[in-house]
């Protein structure tokens, strides 16, 4: 609301009105521009709240909430195993959540030591994991795909922790290759729209 008194019609008779309509331009001037700054702020605000939000996002929140395919495909190198739960469409590439098994293959005089795996992605841009739960856990990764959907991933076995107690490995420092697999996302039944990019 405005401080100003309303106009009264009839004395418009007694005014020139070129000074009527500058002053009355004035004030939708002065309000259309305040109201113009407040829409832009708001609309600022606005933005960068949704920005923020979904940069917090995980990679793990962002492949589950994206649209995509739940092939269940199986994957296994000595005694690892690797699901496929889901391939989910991230806009310009492409995200894959991984189940994955990992058996303690050696036993260590130190509790404290034991064997880890990593898969490693080719075309990988980011890689997330969950934490290890009773030889569980869960491996998000965004990779851009190749024109041909096939995706390479090796398999390393590394230790977990220093014991020179026990003449133990060293953490990354024994890593070794097991093995690979191929995750071929055209026999896999995936629809071209999730993974090919043009």
């Amino acid at each position: 609301m405005t401080d100003e008194s309303p106009l009264d019609l009839r004395s418009l008779g007694d005014v020139e009105s070129p000074e009527v309509v500058r002053a009355a331009l004035r004030r939708f001037r002065r309000n259309a521009l305040r109201t113009a700054a407040w829409v832009a702020v708001v609309g600022l605000v606005a933005v960068t709240f949704a920005l923020g939000a979904s940069a917090r996002r995980s990679l793990g929140d962002r492949i589950e909430g994206a649209p995509g395919f739940s092939p269940g495909a199986v994957y296994q190198v000595q005694g690892m195993t690797a699901v496929l739960a889901k391939v989910a469409d991230l806009g310009r590439t492409v995200g894959l959540h991984f189940t994955v098994a990992v058996p303690n293959l050696h036993t260590y005089a130190d509790a404290r030591i034991r064997d880890t795996y990593s898969l490693n992605i080719a075309g990988a841009r980011t890689v997330d994991s969950g934490d290890e739960v009773a030889a569980f856990y869960e491996l998000w990764a965004e990779v851009d795909v190749p024109a041909d959907g096939r995706i390479s991933v090796e398999v390393e076995r590394f230790c977990t922790l220093v014991s020179r107690s026990s003449g133990g490995c060293r953490v990354r420092d024994a890593e070794r290759a097991l093995g690979s697999f191929t995750v071929d996302l055209r026999v896999l039944g995936v629809p071209e729209r999730i993974w090919v990019k043009r």
